[in-house]
């Protein structure tokens, strides 16, 4: 259920982005600062869900399952914070060349 979650919330923390930049010419300054926020908020709990998903199954003492996922959640994490960071550059420079 939790995983579930983390694939929605990063993929609500991209669109939120995309959005930005497709309506960029209509949205203020203060509105693309608050979706950059609301994105960079989402990316972090769709972040911090893996890491306390593993904390569980190492509560119960579910190694085989730690170990394996561990290289998935590494390889996603880094995805979902590079596209994450390349959008939010590429808002910050749309909302930077309107004047």
């Amino acid at each position: 259920m939790l995983q579930i979650l983390d694939l929605l919330l990063g993929l609500l923390a991209w669109g939120i982005l995309i959005v930005s930049i497709a309506k960029n010419k209509t949205f203020t300054r203060e509105r693309m600062i608050g979706l950059c926020f609301a994105s960079w908020l989402c990316c972090a709990i769709a972040l911090y869900i893996p890491s306390l998903c593993q904390y569980l199954e190492f509560r119960v003492k579910d190694y085989d399952s730690v170990i394996d996922c561990v290289s998935t959640y590494h390889l996603l994490s880094a995805v979902l914070l590079t596209v994450n960071i390349v959008l939010t550059v590429i808002s910050i420079l749309l909302q930077s060349r309107k004047k």
